[in-house]
């Protein structure tokens, strides 16, 4: 019922742009009850959290699902707070534990960061908060889940399908008029190929064959997660393919890609000056990639915008070759690099790398089973966080909650004890 009058209050907020009062606080009542008090229904909270992962604008009129005090606080933000909150009540969650207590010090070392440049009087375009909130936004992965499996896989099953007709939807609405943003569609894409997968029947195939349509309309980062979840999931039953050196690969990609792009720009650039990749990667991403290695510090946060010199897409009436940018670098080691310096994003880097390795060797004895709901779950975000983390800011804003969340119950549901790694 609650969950009926938080949809109506987002439409009625078309009407009285005041309600968003109301849609706020009934987003805050069912997080509570749903993290805090263990009631993990996973689709319950996607759904709460659904106007932050997809946004819909009607002739430049949108609805809000956030409140400003001192930072912006939406519902990804007191998502996080619950589940951090949550582990530190949670008993089985040790500050002794290696991988909790790291993230601890990184969570805290961001916090204070952020009272030091609010005292301090700084701005910067993406919030002075973006850093800290990136960090919280890991807090779901150390959560034990509360249910047993069955509901785990019906409720996950349940954001898969909605998931994936929402992004359908997205592409109807765009042909009559309105615009639909957010970074669901990043998670999305990755979802299409495991309801074949995980089980052929004529109602998966019909969710399905819409895709080889939709994709045919989208950019190259969702085309590309689209063709890597496919591989991936046809070739994981292969050791030689589909294992732990893969995996690190596949993890650590938005730092390798860096290298390889910075090789493969030299041979595009003096062969192949007149193709899509060239203006794709040469002239849009390469300057927002070197102009943050510029700019990397070990330690210190990076407020000042971004200065990219040289050809480039970006176009600026006003300041020449020389072009300010402030909406992030496109990748997440370089965007959280410089957001929380060098070598705490390395220390956050290894949390993920060791976290993602642990669910692996649990779930590797399950490789060969093509129903292996835990696998193919892990797998879809796994290729969605490989592409994305590579070409975009999405898994440092709000899809990251709900990335860390399915993957903390995914390493939550296949430890028989039921505790945290």
């Amino acid at each position: 019922m609650i969950l009926y009058l938080l949809f109506l209050s987002y439409v009625l907020q078309f009407l009285v742009a005041e309600v968003f009062f109301v849609s706020f606080i009934l987003s805050c009542y069912i997080l509570y009850d749903q993290i805090i008090l263990k009631k993990d229904d996973l689709f319950i909270i996607f759904l709460v959290l659904l106007p932050e992962l997809v946004v819909v604008d009607i002739n430049g009129l949108s609805y809000r699902s956030s409140i400003r005090f001192l930072i912006n606080i939406d519902l990804m933000f007191v998502a996080s707070i619950f589940s951090l909150c949550r582990n530190y009540l949670e008993k089985n969650v040790k500050l002794s534990n290696l991988i909790f207590f790291l993230y601890t010090v990184i969570l805290i070392y961001s916090f204070v960061n952020l009272i030091i440049l609010y005292l301090a009087g700084a701005t910067h375009n993406q919030g002075l908060s973006y850093a800290f909130k990136a960090v919280l936004y890991i807090s779901p992965l150390f959560m034990i889940y509360n249910n047993d499996w069955i509901n785990f896989k019906n409720q996950v099953l349940r954001i898969i399908i909605a998931s994936i007709f929402l992004i359908y939807i997205r592409e109807i609405l765009f042909f009559n008029g309105m615009y639909v943003r957010g970074h669901l569609i990043f998670m999305a894409v990755a979802f299409i190929p495991f309801v074949i997968f995980y089980k052929f029947k004529i109602s998966n195939l019909l969710l399905y064959l819409p895709s080889l349509f939709f994709i045919t309309q989208q950019n190259i980062t969702v085309i590309t997660i689209f063709l890597l979840s496919h591989l991936l999931f046809f070739f994981r039953k292969l050791s030689i393919f589909f294992n732990k050196i893969s995996l690190i690969f596949l993890i650590n990609f938005h730092v390798i890609v860096l290298i390889i792009m910075g090789i493969v720009s030299y041979f595009i650039k003096n062969f192949f000056p007149e193709s899509l990749i060239y203006s794709k990667f040469i002239l849009d991403r390469m300057p927002l990639y070197i102009a943050s290695l510029e700019k990397l510090d070990f330690l210190s946060f990076e407020l000042s915008p971004l200065v990219i010199t040289g050809e480039s897409i970006f176009i600026s009436a006003t300041t020449g070759k020389e072009i300010y940018w402030s909406s992030g670098s496109h990748n997440y080691f370089l965007t959280m690099s410089l957001k929380l310096g060098l070598i705490p994003y390395l220390v956050l880097l290894f949390i993920l790398n060791l976290f993602l390795i642990k669910i692996y060797n649990r779930n590797k004895h399950d490789l060969n089973s093509s129903k292996n709901f835990n696998n193919l779950l892990f797998i879809s975000l796994l290729s969605s966080f490989a592409v994305i983390s590579s070409t975009g800011n999405g898994y440092a804003e709000n899809i990251g909650y709900l990335f860390f969340l399915l993957l903390g119950c995914i390493n939550s549901v296949i430890s028989s004890n039921k505790k945290i790694i």
